[in-house]
């Protein structure tokens, strides 16, 4: 009389996936090593994506905001709209914007355009902004 014995296969546990800590930049001909945490925003234009630190530095990335915002943590950053991707840390203040919109202001200096929410993901915004 044979026996059989099945064992069961179990696939190694793996460790829960970490979020970055660090992203590589350019700046300049130079590559550099930031903190995800230094992050004040990221945003594009004319298709280039920049990262702003928290002392105003602008660094370009070779990811598309897309892809950084999978990079960065859901808590901390909120897609505000196509063009940027903020840091909770750094918002100074916002104010509504055309009624139903809203104008968000960064404790960090920047020439770009206003950073503005629409009135689909203002109430989102107002949540994450609250809850975090």
């Amino acid at each position: 009389m044979e026996q059989t014995v099945l064992m069961e296969i179990q696939e190694p546990e793996m460790p829960p996936a970490r979020k970055k800590q660090r992203i590589i930049v350019r700046r300049g001909k130079t590559f550099e090593v930031i903190l995800i945490r230094d992050i004040a925003f990221c945003y594009t234009e004319d298709r280039l994506t920049w990262i702003v630190d928290r002392n105003g530095h602008r660094y370009l990335s070779d990811s598309p905001l897309a892809e950084l915002e999978h990079l960065m943590e859901a808590g901390n950053f909120f897609r505000a709209n196509r063009q940027y991707l903020i840091n909770l840390e750094f918002i100074k203040s916002f104010r509504s914007y055309e009624r139903v919109k809203l104008q968000v202001q960064i404790s960090i200096p920047h020439d770009g355009p206003m950073i503005i929410i629409s009135q689909e993901t203002a109430p989102s915004f107002r949540k994450w902004v609250n809850e975090a």
